[in-house]
């Protein structure tokens, strides 16, 4: 819409001109005029509109700015909620990790606490059901048992002690959990809460829809300004148009009532002269902007509505600003709430902690020590017990031998009397008659008589009387040094090592029925060395070393278990496992029948030293080589156990009076040792080692492997045991059948992953020289490439020539058997060896005897013959079988 003073365009549809130029030949009236100055006058109305978008746009600018406030602060404060929550939730998660590494301990503790007081039960079952023998027990009193002889008050206090303790664990437990419990809710709610905070709605590339809304608003109010300028302009010039037409004015005031007048100043110049041309053509531009003026009033108000609308979106979105801010005020408040209710948490858990440190700990370790110590004593009280009942029987058979030989010297007395009174007799008849009395006073003086008789121990003992007090004195000092060595052991180590100088124990239950275990450790006690030897010399000659560093003391016993792993059952023909006889010369070292060597020389090296021993018969695995099963089963033994030794079928014991925990000194295996495996041989092919790994280090060899307990081995055990699914090793599948299997596992994957491989002392490799290999191994197996010489000192390990195995078993049992014959045979050298003497010696001996019985001399003769003695020791040895000195 446009003037003819101003060329500015007007805003018009196409189909308006058209109608313009279809009406544009008819002239103007003046009450065409009159009518088009009465609708651009009424099309001034929408002023209104514009009176409104300036007060929206101001509105909306104001919001604008509170927009920018309040989405800087939402987004600040939501960075500080995320990091508080963090901060709790850390918290959270520690307190979870102080109580799980407690709880674990304390499963382990209490398990181990469980063990110990079985064992000590399993004892004084034994002590309960061993009856005092009668001849040990005052006549006509009741029967007794070694049971009625210990005081159960320490067990019964230790155990009240023990109770007390795990009821303050229960109830710090039952706290700690209440304040978890509290601390979850605290932290269940915040994040209701703040799930619960209205999110503003916005976009990843436009954050705040409001600056767009508001280019749109000024948009529509410029447009708005404009249009209704050309509706002033059309007004304008409809007055123009009215001056310069005779009887306009009049005719406007008589239809409006007001005179026309410019919408500038009222007070403006008269209009100037006007030709008729440009008359006729300002008459064509009102009547064209007339036809245009609807359009643009309804124009306006169209963007007054649009601007309505849109404020109101911007007055929605401060809004759920405005709620957001709010809500996230709230939620720091709780946050703030929360924070001040951690410190009580937090000093709860710490409470825990400490008292777990400070209390359970020490005492439940202390309760396994104590019952563990009791349960060794009272061991050696039975076994002690035991050792009287021999005893008692070897003074009595001393007794009734001494006895015999006072017999025995009696009637040679008796005899040697007769023959004096005899001779005596003898002399008077012959020459009495010829000898006066005088000459000798004791001439006709009868012969002095010997009596040989016992001592008595105390005043009208009868010789039952003498020989029941003796017994009676025997318990008694026995029941004297049994508690004496009590107290002495409880003293300390030191005193237990001058006490028991064997610490092997045995559960002997009657002393008629010694176990298998009891008869071996006695057997071999004579030779077994102690863990803390400097160092040990075998039967060439040749020295070893024992360990720098002493870290094991004291016999393990059944804390080791030796353990036999294999799919094998040896249940076939000449086999262990076959009720049949063994035939060892036909042994097959192949199979099952290789098995049950291994079985017995690692069953055998188990019973001289107290360890606990299992023939595990393991499932194979599923697409895996057989020898994967040792991994898993470690897994599932060593939580039973302080150390799991392996050894496959083709491994021989050495030396079987050499134990682990000498072995394990000298290897340098510690307190802080997850395995120990020893270096493999190492084979040269092309000048190229075959036997290292990727890292060009040599395998171990997991022919023998010894794991120790502890949390690490078990993470170590557990990625072993999975390595194959590579979910933590990528490239570990391969092994599953390509050869060397787990053993290549373990040494490409486990050894080098970072959490297992901690220190020098957490993975020990142990010299090949000692436990691979045999004595003359690289002349053996004569190969035409390098290899190392491994000598197998300890542990025999026959990996390429099987058929030795058997060898080497026979040969380190009859090793021992020798030692222990020798050591037998040189403490009674005197009953046992016999050197004839000189002819010459023997003959003067003779000639110078001869008045008395003839006897040979170096020869102790017992004067009774040895059936006879045989049948008086088992008249009076019904108490226990009687062993031969130096025997055992």
């Amino acid at each position: 819409m446009a003037s003819p003073q101003s060329p500015a365009a007007s805003v018009s549809s196409a189909s308006s001109r058209h109608s313009i130029e279809q009406d544009h030949s008819r002239p103007q009236t003046l009450e065409d005029l009159v009518g088009h100055f009465v609708a651009a006058k009424r099309s001034l109305n929408t002023q209104t509109v514009l009176w409104r978008a300036n007060e929206i746009v101001t509105t909306a600018r104001e919001l604008l700015e509170e927009n920018a406030i309040l989405a800087a602060k939402n987004a600040a404060i939501r960075n500080i909620v995320d990091q508080q929550v963090e901060t709790l939730e850390a918290a959270r998660r520690g307190v979870d990790i102080v109580e799980a590494e407690v709880q674990a301990e304390f499963k382990q503790l209490l398990h181990d606490l469980d063990t110990s007081f079985a064992g000590l039960n399993s004892t004084l079952t034994v002590l309960r059901e061993t009856p005092i023998e009668a001849a040990l027990q005052p006549s006509g009193t009741p029967q007794k048992h070694l049971y009625d002889f210990i005081d159960l008050a320490a067990v019964t206090n230790l155990e009240g002690t023990l109770r007390e303790c795990i009821d303050r664990y229960n109830s710090a437990t039952t706290t700690l959990g209440e304040s978890n419990d509290a601390f979850d809710t605290a932290l269940d709610n915040l994040h209701s809460s703040i799930e619960n905070v209205p999110m503003t709605p916005a976009t990843t590339s436009n954050p705040s829809p409001i600056p767009i809304l508001y280019h749109d608003l000024e948009g529509h109010a410029k447009e708005a300004a404009q249009a209704f300028q050309g509706l002033v302009q059309h007004y304008d010039l409809c007055v123009t148009a009215l001056r310069h037409t005779e009887g306009g004015s009049a005719a406007v005031t008589l239809a409006t009532g007001d005179a026309p007048s410019q919408s500038g100043d009222e007070f403006a110049a008269p209009p100037e002269p006007m030709s008729e041309e440009e008359r006729r053509e300002m008459l064509s531009v009102l009547q064209k902007d007339a036809t245009e003026v609807d359009e643009v009033v309804s124009e306006i108000r169209e963007r007054g509505s649009e601007m309505t609308l849109l404020l109101t979106q911007i007055e929605n979105h401060i809004n759920h600003l405005r709620n957001e801010a709010s809500a996230l005020s709230s939620i720091l408040q709780m946050i703030a709430q929360i924070t001040t209710e951690v410190r009580s948490h937090i000093l709860t858990s710490r409470s825990f902690h400490i008292s777990w440190l400070d209390d359970t700990r020490p005492t439940l370790l202390s309760g396994i020590d104590e019952w563990e110590n009791q349960r060794v004593f009272y061991e050696r009280f039975d076994y002690a017990y035991a050792e009287l009942l021999v005893e008692v029987s070897s003074r009595r058979r001393r007794h009734e031998k001494a006895k015999r030989k006072a017999e025995e010297a009696q009637k040679e007395l008796d005899r040697l009397f007769a023959e004096d009174e005899r001779a005596r007799a003898q002399f008077t008849l012959t020459q009495g008659d010829f000898l006066p009395l005088d000459i000798w006073p004791g001439l006709r003086d009868a012969p002095r008589q010997y009596e040989v008789r016992a001592v008595p121990m105390g005043i009208h003992d009868s010789e039952e009387e003498e020989e029941q007090r003796y017994f009676y004195v025997a318990l008694a000092v026995f029941l004297v040094f049994l508690s004496f060595s009590f107290f002495l052991f409880r003293s300390g180590p030191v005193a237990y090592n001058e006490v028991f100088k064997s610490p092997y124990s045995s559960n002997i239950g009657t002393a008629t029925k010694p176990t298998l275990r009891d008869t071996i450790v006695a057997l071999f006690d004579s030779i077994r060395i102690d863990p803390t030897y400097s160092g040990y010399q075998d039967s060439t000659g040749k020295y070893f070393e024992g360990g720098s560093k002493i870290t094991w003391t004291e016999p393990l016993k059944s804390k080791i278990l030796i353990v036999d792993i294999d799919t094998r059952v040896p249940t076939g023909t000449n086999e262990i496992l076959n009720p049949d006889k063994l035939d060892w010369q036909s042994l097959d070292m192949s199979g099952g029948q290789l098995v049950s060597n291994a079985v017995m020389n690692h069953y055998l090296y188990a019973q001289i030293h107290g360890y606990d021993y299992k023939l595990y018969s393991a499932r194979s695995i599923p697409d895996h080589y057989n020898t994967w099963i040792m991994p898993h089963v470690f897994h599932e033994l060593v939580p039973e156990y302080d150390f799991v030794v392996a050894m496959d079928a083709d491994v021989t014991v050495s030396h079987l009076e050499v134990p682990l925990e000498w072995m394990f000194n000298r290897w340098g295996i510690t307190r802080n040792t997850s395995m120990a495996l020893p270096w493999d041989t190492e084979e040269f092919r092309n000048n190229k080692s075959i036997s290292t790994d990727s890292y060009d280090l040599r395998v171990l060899n997991t022919g023998f492997v010894v794991a120790q307990n502890s949390p690490l081995t078990m993470s170590m055990l557990s990625a072993w045991k999975d390595c194959t699914s590579e979910t933590r090793y990528p490239g570990c599948g391969k092994w599953k059948q390509e050869w060397s299997h787990e053993q290549r596992a373990f040494s490409e994957y486990i050894r080098h992953d970072p959490e297992f491989n901690v220190s020098s002392e957490t993975i020990v490799g142990i010299s090949c020289d000692d436990a691979v290999g045999w004595p003359g191994f690289k002349n053996d197996v004569n190969r035409d490439y390098p290899i190392t010489e491994c000598n197998g000192n300890f542990l025999r390990h026959h990996t390429l020539m099987k058929s030795k195995t058997k060898d080497s078993s026979a040969g380190s049992v009859m090793q021992a058997l020798s030692q222990v014959l020798q050591i037998a045979v040189l403490q009674n050298i005197d009953k046992v060896w016999y050197e004839e003497p000189e002819k010459k010696g023997v003959e003067e001996k003779v000639e110078l005897e001869s008045d008395g019985p003839t006897k040979l001399a170096g020869l102790l003769v017992d004067t009774e013959p040895a059936p006879q003695e045989a049948r008086e020791h088992g008249a009076t040895g019904n108490l226990v079988p009687i062993l031969e000195e130096g025997v055992l």
